[in-house]
């Protein structure tokens, strides 16, 4: 099983890993796609890539892009990302809940200690 080979090699060997924090990048996938979950058990990460359809790569290309730029505060940028995200999947609700973010974010000030955290204070 691809997703656990990690796992178990640690299990085997757990002096050869320390709990050390690391800063590392890392890149999780979500798909909503009919038997993909089944599909991704069976396969390595890298050879998933080339199950997606055209468009689905592109609106996760798009969506890697609009991180960045929602972080960086850069609304224009931000919006026209989200703009072509909503062409491709206008029901996505995670799309429109940031559209109405950035709207709001818009009217208030610049805070450059914002790291891209919402906190909400009502459940």
């Amino acid at each position: 099983m691809a997703c656990c080979s990690g796992v178990d090699e640690m299990v085997k060997n757990p002096d050869s890993y320390s709990m050390k924090a690391a800063n590392k990048g890392l890149t999780v996938m979500f798909c909503n796609m009919n038997g993909f979950t089944k599909m991704s058990e069976r396969m390595a990460p890298i050879d998933l890539q080339g199950q997606l359809s055209s468009e689905s790569a592109t609106e996760l290309k798009t969506w890697g892009a609009f991180v960045p730029a929602y972080r960086a505060q850069d609304w224009d940028h931000s919006d026209v990302l989200l703009l072509n995200l909503l062409r491709a999947n206008a029901k996505k609700y995670l799309y429109q809940l940031y559209a109405m973010r950035i709207a709001s974010i818009r009217m208030r000030a610049y805070d450059a200690t914002w790291n891209g955290a919402i906190n909400f204070q009502t459940k």
